[in-house]
């Protein structure tokens, strides 16, 4: 995933609660951040592509009946200073409804900025 120019590389500028009582299930994500955070304390200010993976994920569990036992998403920061990322989603039948839940978690996203 590259972000677009214009779009922040973080989270900082995000309307966390506004996201958060839209999809509250988010709260319940687990996060492997090496501080021990759950996500609703690492979303104020993690890495936009991060914020992007869990709601991609939180999207799929809902279209899918809610099993979050199987879904689960990686991502990679890059090092080189690019502003290209590696995601990936795991537990989904189908990349393209991956890539579809991303693409659209990524607009949903964009919404809840607020600066």
């Amino acid at each position: 995933m590259t972000l677009a120019p214009g779009v922040p590389a973080r989270t900082r500028g995000i309307d966390c609660s506004g996201l958060l009582r839209a999809y509250p299930d988010l709260r319940r994500h687990a996060c492997d951040n090496g501080r021990h955070l759950d996500f609703a304390h690492e979303l104020a200010d993690t890495e936009t592509v991060h914020a992007v993976e869990h709601l991609a994920v939180e999207l799929l569990a809902c279209a899918d009946g809610g099993d979050r036992t199987v879904l689960r998403g990686v991502t990679g920061t890059p090092t080189d200073g690019s502003r290209v990322h590696r995601m990936k989603i795991y537990g989904t039948r189908s990349p393209d409804v991956a890539l579809s839940a991303v693409r659209y978690a990524a607009e949903i996203l964009g919404a809840y900025y607020t600066s």
